[in-house]
């Protein structure tokens, strides 16, 4: 007989303890659950479990994360796994079970992870960001030329009217 696999719980970081469970017990009665977590929190343990009537305790797992690697993991007797910077996007964790026979679950269990770009994560927040940014450095670069050829004008103006003073003093000078 094939054993069945079961996700047992869901873990993220919490802020005061190392880990918060986010979803636990109604994973056991529900092969499609699904859960959504902020970007921030992009680390992600689960912990699975396999039924086998028949040498329950040499069972092996093999899990996979499509969306991130299409592959299978290696077949481990590890009960848990994590995931870590996990990008946003959408995710589905499998995890089948194989006996000490070799007979593997036939269908996964699985888990429907969506990852939710924080803030600065959305692709629109950082064009307008960008954008923001470049108006920033036109206008600045706009006000320090502007500076600039004022000062040339003042310059050229006092300069000027150095000149005409030196000139009035000149013909002053020689006018009796």
């Amino acid at each position: 007989h094939p054993p069945i696999s079961h996700i047992t719980r869901v873990e993220i970081p919490g802020e005061t303890t190392d880990w918060v469970t986010a979803l636990d017990t109604s994973l056991f009665y529900d092969n499609h659950s699904s859960l959504k977590i902020k970007g921030r929190q992009n680390s992600i343990r689960i912990t699975y479990t396999g039924i086998s009537t028949r040498n329950p305790e040499n069972l092996k797992f093999q899990t996979r994360m499509t969306g991130l690697d299409e592959k299978w993991s290696q077949k481990t007797s590890e009960r848990s796994v994590n995931y870590s910077n996990l990008p946003p996007g959408n995710y589905t964790f499998e995890v089948h079970a194989i006996n000490a026979d070799g007979v593997m679950s036939e269908n996964a269990d699985s888990l429907i992870i969506s990852v939710v770009p924080t803030f600065f994560q959305n692709i629109i927040t950082l064009i307008i960001m960008s954008l923001l940014g470049l108006a920033l450095i036109v206008f600045v670069s706009w006000q320090i030329r502007k500076n600039v050829a004022e000062r040339r004008v003042a310059s050229a103006r006092r300069q000027a009217e150095t000149y005409r003073l030196q000139l009035n003093s000149v013909i002053r000078q020689f006018d009796p």
